[in-house]
């Protein structure tokens, strides 16, 4: 059984060193990797990748260097889609557990690009546009009562041929109230929309007196604000005195008049 050990360590130890010399051992002492670049990031059309159109460099420990083509089996699931897509993609690359990133830029085609810009369906603009590079925000029709809250397709680096539509989203605006000493009711918003159904405004509460109603800032007086209304608004409570009345229940057979008064009135 000795025998058979010496002899299985000895087969090995041949193995090795036959291994060293041929260089096969240099895969186990990686000591880092890195993708061989040139002066510009790399850019292929999706149709003429391949992943052995980029070479890596294994460093070894022993100062020695050697160059091997990319595999499917050095990237991710999720890297692979990515190149799968247009765009510049920052992908990782692993050998034996060692890692390093590099950057692919995949294109539609050579270039340049269209890049279409439209509004409900009606053409804005065309524009043509080198690869990586960004177009230009066209001039917009902004409908009534909306923003442009940004685009459907990012277009500040192109590599693909593009329709653009602006995104609108309604615009909020405040209604500002000055109650006068008066207390809100719940009922009452704060900010609406051009979408906002009818607002029938409700009456702030104030002892002693009586809403008059509201009043803009043109001072005119503001029952409602209808769907489809647009602005900021002011609006600012009008009250009047409370009128109270004293009636007086004579016992002795003698007609007292009511008696009218407001309230901080002296009697």
């Amino acid at each position: 059984m000795g025998k058979i050990k010496a002899f299985i360590l000895i087969l090995a130890i041949s193995m090795f060193l036959v291994a060293c010399e041929e260089g096969a051992y240099q895969d186990y002492f990686v000591q880092s990797i890195e993708v061989v670049k040139s002066d510009t990031i790399p850019m292929f059309t999706r149709d003429a990748f391949s992943y052995d159109s980029l070479q890596v460099e294994l460093n070894y420990l022993n100062g020695d260097s050697s160059v091997m083509s990319l595999d499917d089996t050095m990237i991710s699931d999720a890297d692979r889609a990515k190149l799968e897509t247009f765009g510049r993609h920052d992908i990782t690359i692993s050998y034996r557990g060692i890692t390093t990133k590099t950057t692919v830029i995949i294109i539609e085609h050579d270039g340049p690009f269209t890049v279409t810009f439209e509004q409900d369906g009606q053409l804005i603009e065309t524009q043509e546009v080198l690869p990586g590079e960004a177009a230009s925000q066209p001039f917009l029709s902004i409908p009534r009562g909306y923003e442009l809250s940004g685009w459907s397709i990012p277009f500040d680096e192109v590599y693909q041929d593009l329709v653009v539509e602006p995104v609108f989203v309604e615009k909020v605006y405040t209604i500002d109230y000055e109650l006068n000493g008066g207390i809100q009711s719940d009922l009452n918003p704060n900010t609406y929309t051009i979408v906002t159904p009818d607002i029938l405004l409700a009456a702030p509460t104030k002892e002693h007196y009586t809403f008059i109603g509201w009043v803009n800032i043109q001072n005119e007086y503001v029952d409602d604000i209808p769907l489809g209304s647009t602005g900021s608004m002011y609006l600012r409570a009008v009250y009047e005195k409370t009128t109270y009345t004293i009636s007086f229940d004579s016992n002795i057979d003698v007609d007292i008049d009511d008696q009218m008064y407001t309230y901080n009135d002296v009697i």
